[in-house]
């Protein structure tokens, strides 16, 4: 019979692996099951063969057993392009023409890009938000996985209340190396939850954008064209469908990734249809000139 002491010892190790063992049961799109273990992102020792196991080949043990000096140095080890089998959020990016969410400018943050900026250091304010906060990638995603989509963070500003979840169809699914087909626009159906969880930060954000409200149905809409709409001859910028999934359809309705990228740009804050480098196109999607 083992001792008291033994018993303690296994069922301190068996809470701490529960803590690190993506939750396949919990999972999302990608971090889930055998697509991706625990020594993916943690390294007990550091040590395999003599030589360092983190990414950055430092001799240096990280916070929270990371295989790199931080949570976004470790997130860019794979989803910086490297990783055929890794969604790329790293601009340049070759397998999609326009990312759903966009692209990083740079991994450390310093780049000219326009969107969210990946901080390590002080606090910062957030825009058309009342808090501030360091971001990070696990500011938005659940690194271990989680049932909402994307690993999307159920209150990503620290809201209070139930979680948030973002409904989206997609018609081909995440097989752990498949991201050009998932990530490509055309894949994605949004059917709701979208402006809530983006207000969870930018809480100013619907009194801010009142003259441009989030949430308001293009068709019937007094300020933009129908007409226009139905006309696009290009991609169309991602809209929400709450009653089916087909676009152009009359419930699509503007949300905060019609004209906003989730990640960021490297050229405008403002989504760019097609890859364009002119903004307007944007705007002569649902306004006539």
């Amino acid at each position: 019979m083992r001792s008291p002491s033994t018993l303690a010892r296994a069922a301190l190790g068996a809470a701490i692996l529960g803590l690190l063992v993506p939750r396949a049961g919990m999972a999302g799109d990608w971090h889930e099951g055998g697509r991706l273990v625990c020594s993916d992102c943690h390294t007990s020792h550091n040590s395999a063969d003599g030589l360092p196991m983190r990414y950055d080949r430092s001799p240096g043990l990280s916070e929270h057993l990371l295989r790199a000096g931080d949570a976004v140095s470790l997130c860019f080890a794979c989803h910086d392009g490297s990783n055929p089998r890794a969604p790329d959020v790293l601009a340049p990016v070759g397998y999609v023409a326009e990312p759903a969410a966009g692209l990083f400018p740079s991994r450390d943050g310093s780049g000219t890009g326009k969107g969210h900026r990946l901080l390590r250091s002080s606090p910062q304010q957030v825009p058309l938000g009342s808090g501030q906060m360091i971001l990070s990638c696990a500011s938005c995603h659940d690194t271990h996985g989680n049932g909402n989509y994307r690993n999307l963070r159920g209150r990503p500003g620290g809201g209070t209340g139930a979680d948030l979840l973002v409904a989206v169809d997609q018609a081909k699914k995440a097989d752990g190396a498949n991201p050009a087909d998932v990530y490509a626009l055309e894949n994605l159906a949004y059917r709701g939850g979208v402006n809530a969880w983006c207000v969870d930060c930018h809480d100013r954000a619907p009194a801010d954008h009142a003259e441009h409200p989030i949430s308001a149905t293009i068709y019937g809409s007094t300020m933009a064209s129908y007409a226009t709409w139905l006309a696009v001859t290009g991609p169309r910028v991602p809209v929400e469908n709450p009653t089916d999934p087909v676009v152009p359809s009359t419930d699509d309705r503007i949300a905060c990734l019609t004209c906003h990228y989730g990640h960021g740009s490297t050229t405008s804050e403002l989504r760019t249809p097609g890859g364009t480098t002119d903004s307007q196109v944007l705007c002569r999607e649902c306004h006539v000139q």
